[in-house]
């Protein structure tokens, strides 16, 4: 089921997720112009909440990404052999079933040298046993906006991998 909503300036329909990433778009920040990538990246977003998962597509699709989104680990893991592998997993970090961290490992498994972005609300639990993120790792902390994802994301892909992929 999909809902949708009025849009405040137009007759076109948006759904909740784009009416929120709209407002946050026109009334909270600026996003800073960011460089060009050398390449089209593909990104697996994960999260267990429906709107957070289709805000944080709506952010990346700004950038052109190619994007492949799902409600769960199990379901992206599923889904891995169906196309291109990620560059990127954009992850929940506490999700029920499959926590980000095992799911990242997961995915690591299968693509090596895939890089992963954590967002979490609970940062305290990133260290719980541990004092650093593995390689290639990073973490945003949620509420995130377009501009503060799309930055995490960049640096990421930029960033020099630790392996070869």
């Amino acid at each position: 089921m999909s809902t949708r909503f009025p849009a405040p300036d137009d007759d076109r329909s948006v759904t909740p997720a784009e009416g929120l990433a709209g407002g946050l778009r026109r009334n909270r920040e600026t996003v800073p112009e960011l460089p060009a990538l050398p390449r089209r990246h593909r990104v697996a977003i994960v999260d267990d909440e429906p709107l957070v998962l289709e805000m944080l597509a709506l952010f990346l699709a700004a950038d052109d990404f190619d994007i492949t989104t799902a409600a769960s680990g199990p379901e992206l893991l599923a889904r891995l052999d169906e196309g291109a592998p990620p560059d990127l997993l954009v992850t929940d970090y506490a999700m029920d079933g499959m926590h980000g961290r095992d799911l990242a490992a997961a995915v690591r498994a299968r693509v090596p040298g895939v890089k992963v972005l954590y967002q979490t609300g609970y940062v305290d639990a990133l260290f719980d046993e541990r004092s650093e993120l593995e390689a290639d790792a990073a973490f945003v902390e949620k509420p995130v906006t377009s501009a503060g994802l799309r930055q995490a994301v960049r640096q990421l892909l930029v960033s020099t991998p630790s392996a070869g992929r």
